[in-house]
């Protein structure tokens, strides 16, 4: 696949992801998720108390915080900024705090899935 083509999959994918997680669709981001996702984020701690650190591991760990994540603090997030390292994405999302941004850095796995995503917020 030329390289062209492989940037504009990837950043459809990660629009679809923002689709899917603005219109509330977990279903659907499940599908777009490695078994082995790992998620990293200040929030996690936040979000899960009994979890040890700010990081998520597995697939069901990962959909039970975004659960939870969406139900008690749901944002609507439009991508700003995409760019594309190797099979890593960088992304700046607005998330509709004035003057701050999300930072998303995202690798998939060579079968185009989510596999590892680091999140900070500025």
């Amino acid at each position: 696949m030329k390289r062209l083509q492989l940037v504009y999959l990837m950043e459809q994918i990660t629009r679809e992801f923002i689709s899917d997680w603005n219109e509330k669709r977990l279903d659907k981001l499940s599908m777009l998720l490695s078994e082995h996702i790992q998620v990293e984020s200040p929030k996690v701690k936040e979000i899960l108390p009994d979890n040890e650190g700010s990081q998520v591991k597995g697939k069901e760990a990962v959909m039970r915080y975004w659960g939870e994540l969406n139900r008690n603090y749901f944002v609507f997030l439009t991508l700003k900024q995409f760019e594309k390292q190797d099979r890593t994405i960088h992304c700046v999302l607005d998330y509709g705090v004035k003057n701050s941004e999300m930072l998303a850095h995202f690798t998939f796995t060579e079968y185009g899935k989510f596999d590892d995503m680091v999140i900070e917020y500025t």
